[in-house]
C-alpha cells in the first residue's frame, strides 16, 4: 500500500449561486500546463458512516487504512456532515465572512461548485475543459484561490491541466493537454436574482504538463505584498513524471522550466520583484574599489547573457510533489507538504529560496550517507539553500492540506497551531510548534523526537493523530466560524465540519 498510494494523490495524482447556465469556458489562446491532483484507481474503497459522532476516549490501533466512521481524539469536540455528492474534490474556499457559502472545485470535470447553506447548487460556476485521460490520472482542475481586492472585485484563481481539444478526457485519445496552466477570474453576481457565474478569464501561468500524468501538484495560496498590499499568488507544480532541470537539482541540467517548485507571481502574472534565485544588479556607490566594481558589472553581464529560463518566477524548488501549503499567521511563512516517492513523506518550513533536495534528498539528509548537501545540490551561487524538513513519514501517507488553526473557537491549545490531512489513510495530524516557530514541539513525543515518524506504531505513540476515519482528505481549512472544515476526496465528496460539542448538540 505504502508504494501504491504513493499518495493516492501522488499516484493520481493538493460560489456563488448557480441557477447559472451550465456554461463551458473557452479561455484565451495561449499555451500552459496544470497543476495538482488526482487521487484514484489506487484508493480504497472504504465504507465510512457520516454524520455527528461521538469522538473516542483516544485514537490508537491505526492501521494503513482506517475503516471506523469519523472521529477526533478530543471528547470536547464533535463532527457533522455538512454536503455530499461532490465529485472528486480537492479545495475548498469561503466567500465573504458565511461559513454557509463555500466554492469548491471538482478536479475530474472541470467544475468549480457552489454550496450554500449544505446544499450542492445544481449549476456549476464554471466549467473548464480539463485533461484527466477519462478520469484515470493526476491531471484535472488541481488548484483553487479566492482573493477579494474591493468591495465590487473578488478574484477566483484556478490551476488546471487545460485539454488540447475542447473536451474533458480528450488525453485518452492521445490530444495533446494545452499545458498546466493558471488562470485568473472575476467573481460575478446578479444582485437581483442570486445568481454567480467567474467570467473574463485572463492567463497568467502557462507550465508543462508533459510527459505527466503525474506530479502536477495543484495548491494555491494568496498573499499580499506588505510594503505595497498587491496580491501575491504562490503555486506548487511536481516534476511532472520527472523532468531534469536545475530546479531538480541537476547541476548540469537545462536551467528551472516551471517544474518541481513553488512559483510566485502577482495579479497579473509577472514574477515579482527581486526574486529570490536571481543575482540583484549591482551598482557601484563610490564606495568600492573601481576594480572590484569592474568584476561585479563582468559578473553581472555574464548572468544576463545566460539563459536562466523560469527562475525569476521562483520561489523554492527541488519539490517532488506537493498538494498543501499554508502560511504561518503570525510569522508569515509558508509552510507545505511534501510527497516522496515509496517513502519519506514531510512537512517543510519554507524560507525564501528553499530547496526542498529532490531527488537527491527525501527525508532527513542525515539519513543519506552518500549525499554532501554543499557539493551535491544546486544552490543558483548560494541564494538557495537545503533545510532538513520538520517532519518524516518513512510510510507513506500521502500527506494533503496543511492548515493553521488561527482562532479560539476549537479551544485555546489549538491556536495557530498545525493541522494536516493525508490521502491514503483519511486521518488528521495535530501539530505545536516551537517557541520561534521554526519547527514542532515534538521534543516530549517519545519515538518523534528525532521528527521522523519510521512506522505507524510510532505515529499511534507520538500523540500526533488527531483524527481518523476521514476517508481520503484533499482540503482543510478554517471557517469564519471558527470551525475546522475537511473536504474528502472519496467516502460521497462530502464535507465534514469539526465544532465544539455543545456547539452540534441536538
Amino acid at each position: 500500500m505504502a508504494c501504491c498510494a504513493t499518495h493516492l494523490f501522488d499516484y493520481l495524482s493538493t460560489g456563488y449561486s448557480t441557477t447559472l447556465h451550465r456554461q463551458r469556458v473557452a479561455p484565451p489562446l495561449v499555451f500552459a500546463e496544470v497543476l495538482f491532483l488526482s487521487i484514484a484507481s489506487l484508493l480504497l474503497n472504504i465504507p465510512l458512516v457520516f454524520g455527528q459522532v461521538n469522538p473516542p476516549a483516544e485514537v490508537s490501533q491505526l492501521t494503513l487504512a482506517d475503516e471506523s466512521p469519523p472521529a477526533v481524539s478530543d471528547p470536547n469536540l464533535s463532527i457533522e456532515t455538512v454536503a455530499t455528492g461532490l465529485k472528486r474534490p480537492v479545495a475548498m474556499a469561503f466567500l465573504g465572512n458565511s461559513s454557509d457559502d463555500i466554492i469548491v472545485v471538482e478536479k475530474d470535470n472541470g467544475t468549480v461548485r457552489r454550496v450554500i447553506d449544505g446544499v450542492v447548487q445544481p449549476e456549476p460556476l464554471v466549467d473548464v475543459a480539463v485533461a484527466n485521460d477519462n478520469n484515470t490520472n493526476e491531471r484535472g482542475l488541481l488548484g483553487m484561490a479566492v482573493a477579494p481586492q474591493n468591495d465590487s472585485t473578488t478574484y477566483v484563481f484556478l490551476y488546471y491541466t487545460e485539454s488540447g481539444g475542447g473536451q474533458d478526457g480528450d488525453d485518452a485519445q492521445g490530444i495533446v493537454p494545452v499545458g498546466n496552466r493558471l488562470y485568473r477570474y472575476e467573481l460575478s453576481e446578479d444582485p437581483f436574482t442570486g445568481t454567480a457565474k467567474l467570467i473574463n478569464p485572463k492567463l497568467l501561468l502557462d507550465l508543462p504538463a508533459r510527459p505527466g500524468p503525474r506530479y502536477n501538484g495543484g495548491p494555491l495560496l494568496v498573499g499580499q505584498n506588505p510594503t505595497t498590499h498587491e496580491t501575491i499568488v504562490y503555486l506548487i507544480i511536481g516534476d511532472l513524471d520527472h523532468h531534469e532541470t536545475q530546479s531538480q537539482n541537476d547541476e548540469d541540467g537545462p536551467p528551472p522550466d516551471g517544474t518541481s517548485g513553488i512559483l510566485a507571481i502577482d495579479a497579473d502574472g509577472h514574477p515579482l520583484p527581486n526574486p529570490v534565485l536571481v543575482r540583484a544588479a549591482t551598482s557601484g556607490d563610490g564606495n568600492d574599489d573601481e576594480e572590484e566594481e569592474e568584476d561585479e558589472e563582468s559578473d553581472d553581464d555574464e548572468e544576463e547573457a545566460e539563459d536562466i529560463g523560469m527562475l525569476p518566477y521562483y520561489y523554492a524548488y527541488g519539490i517532488r510533489n506537493s498538494f498543501g501549503m499554508d502560511f504561518d499567521p503570525v510569522t508569515g511563512q509558508i509552510w507545505d507538504t511534501e510527497n516522496g516517492r515509496n517513502d519519506s513523506d514531510e512537512i517543510n518550513l519554507v524560507l525564501p529560496g528553499f530547496n526542498s533536495g529532490w531527488p537527491v534528498i527525501q527525508g532527513p539528509a542525515s539519513r543519506h550517507e552518500d549525499v554532501d548537501v554543499d557539493d551535491d545540490l544546486v544552490d543558483f551561487g548560494g541564494r538557495g539553500e537545503y533545510r532538513d524538513p520538520e517532519f518524516t513519514w518513512i510510510t507513506t501517507v500521502g500527506p494533503t492540506a496543511i492548515k493553521f488553526y488561527n482562532s479560539t473557537h476549537l479551544g485555546a491549545a489549538y491556536q495557530n497551531d498545525i493541522f494536516v490531512g493525508d490521502i491514503n489513510n483519511g486521518r488528521i495530524y495535530h501539530f505545536d510548534l516551537n517557541e520561534d516557530r521554526t519547527g514542532l514541539m515534538l521534543e516530549d513525543n517519545g519515538a518523534l523526537e528525532d521528527k521522523v515518524a519510521d512506522n505507524p506504531d510510532e505515529l499511534s505513540s507520538g500523540g500526533v493523530v488527531f483524527g481518523t476515519g476521514f476517508s481520503a482528505i484533499s482540503d482543510i481549512e478554517v471557517g469564519p466560524d471558527g470551525n475546522l472544515y475537511v473536504l474528502m476526496y472519496y467516502g460521497g465528496g462530502k464535507i465534514m465540519r469539526i465544532a465544539p460539542a455543545q456547539e452540534l448538540a441536538p
